[in-house]
């Protein structure tokens, strides 16, 4: 790419594949490529299907995007180009407060992206299971 006078950002992909040796291989190949780009969810129900998480990122050490940092490369620039907190939740609020303070601040991550794909149907069921409807 660089050969043909792309000079601009590159990433391999923002896919996590695998864990244990499969997630270092995959995490190893977008280090040689460019950015490390993740995508991190938390909380909601699968689209108002599954069981509804309410609990917050802080109840468990490394849960939600801040498990995202753990898949930081030292010389390369790290982004969540897609992540959110799935609301209904009561602890909404700690997503961006999260990825600002830890993400941002402390780890040093280089760009972030909220991710809300504007489906008002889903969104509707899940805040129907939420309320008991």
């Amino acid at each position: 790419m660089r050969e043909a006078g792309y000079s601009g950002e590159i990433l391999g992909s923002n896919w996590q594949a695998g864990r244990a040796y499969s997630h270092y291989a995959n995490l190893h190949s977008d280090a040689r490529v460019g950015w490390i780009d993740r995508h991190n969810y938390f909380g909601g129900g699968r689209g108002g299907t599954g069981k509804f998480n309410a609990g917050s990122m802080l109840a468990r050490a490394g849960s939600g995007s801040l498990s995202a940092g753990l898949q930081q490369v030292d010389d390369r620039p790290f982004m969540l180009s897609e992540w959110i907190h799935v609301f209904p939740n009561e602890w909404g609020a700690e997503g961006p407060a999260i990825i600002g303070a830890y993400g941002l601040g402390l780890q040093g991550w280089d760009a972030s992206f909220l991710f809300q794909n504007g489906d008002q149907a889903a969104f509707s069921k899940a805040l129907g299971a939420a309320r008991g409807m």
